[in-house]
């Protein structure tokens, strides 16, 4: 093939992968879900500073909406469908994680590991959300859920924590 000539997959356009990969994050050797993640924690807890979990619930939203859109091109672009360097999804499933919970080290960290496991071993409803679902909505739907999981099952135990 000829140097100038079209390749089958284009590359995206760089905002577009700047997006989908949350900076580049997405790009790293190793983990990156697991990267984006713990890098997500900074802006959300720099927006429940400047603006409370209204502010945080707020970027959620729009990051969300935003996303399902550019994962659904990143995908097309590439020819290859959820890809792994695709980590705006993990960033919208860890904010959902801690949305609901206290702003404490404690609190937040519960969120994150839950997230991170219900996202890897994909159980019951976050398995259905991520197979019921094609292109950018269904690489969001199940980290969503994951999230919402893991903001359950963290809330649970800080509360069994507190009353102990």
């Amino acid at each position: 093939m000829h140097p100038s000539s079209p390749t089958l997959f284009p590359q995206p356009p760089r905002t577009l992968k700047l997006f989908v990969t949350f900076l580049g994050i997405g790009n790293l050797p190793k983990a990156p879900g697991t990267w984006a993640a713990a890098a997500a924690l900074i802006p959300a807890a720099a927006l429940v500073y400047l603006g409370g979990i209204l502010l945080l619930g707020l970027a959620i939203v729009l990051v969300t909406i935003a996303a399902i859109p550019a994962c659904t091109a990143y995908c097309r672009t590439t020819g290859k469908d959820d890809a792994c360097e695709i980590v705006i999804d993990e960033v919208i499933g860890v904010w959902i994680a801690v949305l609901i919970l206290p702003q404490t080290f404690l609190a937040w960290a519960l969120g994150f590991v839950f997230f991170r496991l219900f996202d890897i071993l994909k159980p019951g409803p976050v398995a259905w959300a991520e197979q019921g679902f094609d292109g950018g909505l269904g690489v969001m739907a199940d980290d969503v859920v994951a999230g919402i999981l893991a903001a359950m099952l963290s809330a649970l135990i800080l509360v069994f924590l507190t009353n102990a």
